[in-house]
């Protein structure tokens, strides 16, 4: 890479952290609120890894993955959540198999 881009590259970096530094101070204190969760358990997990399929190319991770980029690309903040916790905080709960 020429020395000139690398050089322009970090001043706008720079520049970028300058400006989120200023938004600091406004931003202290918000929270994004999430009122979307998918369900995820490691035993779950396990379960399906070792039992019956819907079909043999299933794999829950990538399923549950479309769930959340799905979800990301509409900009929904989105939780992952044990079924043993409290969902009542949650308007939506995504329980995907």
């Amino acid at each position: 890479m020429a020395r000139g881009f690398e050089n322009r590259v970090y001043k706008e970096i720079s520049h970028i952290g300058d400006e989120m530094k200023l938004l600091a101070p406004a931003l202290e204190g918000t929270k994004v609120a999430v009122e979307t969760c998918i369900l995820f358990s490691h035993e779950n997990e396990w379960a399906m890894q070792y039992g019956p399929q819907p079909n043999r190319y299933f794999n829950q991770r990538e399923h549950i993955q479309l769930f959340y980029n799905a979800l990301h690309d509409r900009n929904i903040p989105v939780d992952f959540a044990r079924p043993t916790e409290d969902l009542s905080g949650y308007k939506l709960s995504l329980l995907p198999r």
